[in-house]
């Protein structure tokens, strides 16, 4: 994943360093959070920021299914009724 960044910000011409961060399932609002934090803080003065999963293959989701990491009711997610993922 640290390759992929390197290799759009060179395909773009951005001029600035770029970096992963691998939250798993939140990968894309911590990309965004650290992002705002840096421009708050003074850090960067444009980011971009975002994220994709593509990693779901029928044999990980049997595997989140053996050990409960599926919700067995529905998607809820940042509350505190949330039982897993779809």
């Amino acid at each position: 994943s640290a390759v992929i960044t390197g290799r759009i910000c060179n395909y773009f011409d951005l001029q600035g360093g770029g970096f992963t961060i691998d939250g798993a399932c939140a990968s894309s609002i911590d990309s965004v959070y650290v992002a705002s934090l840096m421009l708050q803080n003074g850090d960067l003065d444009i980011a971009i920021a975002g994220g994709v999963d593509i990693s779901i293959d029928p044999t990980e989701l049997a595997s989140f299914s053996k050990i409960g990491a599926l919700t067995k009711t529905q998607m809820r997610p940042f509350d505190s009724l949330a039982d897993g993922f779809q």
